[in-house]
């Protein structure tokens, strides 16, 4: 069997290829160079630092605009369902009253009809009230 040759790794290359010896000047040049370049990227940085915060700011704007408007809107249906069910419970309580003075559960939409006409025609529900019945009016679809 043959061997083969391992390769070995390459010399480092020295850094400063140039063998001039290196002057404050030139260090300071470098040194300006280095100050420029680093202010340019922080310059950027900070630039879209300052867009993605405004686009944050926008977001959590838009976020807070629409929590309020949802909030609204669950007061809003909240109310609602309460005058829902304070509506029942006074409907309740009306039947339940007509019940104890002895009208019909039958009969109550037939008097909340005559309410409605009286209401809708409140000239002549006034004639009628002088006169003591609803039958004795003139009122030709009366559903009394």
């Amino acid at each position: 069997m043959e061997e083969i040759p391992t390769m070995h790794p390459p010399s480092p290359a020295p850094l400063n290829p140039d063998t001039s010896p290196v002057t404050t000047a030139v260090l300071r040049e470098l040194l300006a160079d280095l100050q420029k370049n680093m202010l340019t990227d922080i310059r950027a940085d900070l630039q879209g630092l300052k867009r993605q915060i405004g686009n944050l700011e926008t977001a959590s704007n838009t976020n807070a605009q629409q929590i309020t408007t949802l909030q609204q809107a669950v007061q809003k249906l909240q109310q609602q369902s309460y005058d829902q069910r304070f509506s029942m419970l006074d409907d309740i309580r009306r039947r339940n009253h007509l019940k104890i003075r002895g009208i019909p559960v039958a009969e109550i939409p037939h008097l909340l009809q005559c309410l409605m006409l009286a209401l809708l025609h409140p000239k002549q529900a006034k004639a009628v009230g002088a006169k003591g019945s609803f039958q004795s009016t003139k009122i030709t679809k009366s559903p009394c």
